[in-house]
């Protein structure tokens, strides 16, 4: 039996705009992401950023 996660998640790409994640299972899952911006000046409070995100899956495999 397989892992679920196979790799990842990976950082692909990422601007002011938007992050884009890379992440390989051994299933479908249903995903939710949050992002927070951690303040140098005051690690303990992170700031919630972004108010949604798009999700595409491709099937490369049996198991992928």
């Amino acid at each position: 039996m397989l892992p679920l996660i196979l790799a990842g998640p990976i950082v692909r790409r990422s601007s002011e705009e938007s992050i884009l994640l890379w992440l390989a299972t051994s299933q479908e899952l249903v995903l939710k992401a949050e992002a927070y911006i951690e303040p140098l000046k005051s690690p303990q409070k992170l700031t919630r950023v972004g108010a949604g995100s798009t999700v595409c899956s491709i099937r490369l495999g049996e198991f992928l």
